[in-house]
């Protein structure tokens, strides 16, 4: 049912993965741009990445190699679409789908919880990552 209720998303994300591979391996920006951040600035960008091209592409694209903080680019690339639906491919299709359904499901009200809720858990979350793994 999903699959038929949107089958552009997964095949528009799946492509800007296939994009976001090619140009990961080609040029080296955002590598470096990670190699000067410190942890919690990884996760913030991570965060970012994952809004602007969602997270499977930003993933893929920004990890061609290990980078230096590999846990808090995870938790921005895993919590940071929380703050948008163009973040993950759930969130779009959780809203194509409810809609089809008729459900109402608002935009902004998903990014007003995500506005409160993302910096708090990705703060508690970087936080334990720095006092489990102050290393890493």
């Amino acid at each position: 049912m999903l699959v038929s209720s949107a089958p552009a998303l997964p095949v528009l994300v799946v492509g800007l993965a296939a994009v976001a591979i090619a140009l990961g391996r080609s040029w080296r920006g955002p590598e470096r741009l990670l190699d000067s951040l410190d942890r919690w600035q990884t996760a913030g960008f991570g965060t970012l990445a994952s809004i602007g091209f969602n997270n499977l592409p930003a993933a893929v694209l920004l990890t061609p190699d290990a980078p230096p903080h590999p846990r808090a680019l995870l938790l921005g690339l895993n919590l940071g679409p929380n703050l948008a639906v163009t973040g993950s491919l759930s969130a779009l299709l959780w809203l194509r789908v409810a809609r089809s359904l008729g459900a109402t499901p608002s935009v902004r009200t998903y990014s007003r919880l995500g506005l409160l809720i993302v910096p708090l858990s990705l703060g508690a979350a970087v936080a334990t990552l720095w006092l489990v793994a102050p290393g890493l």
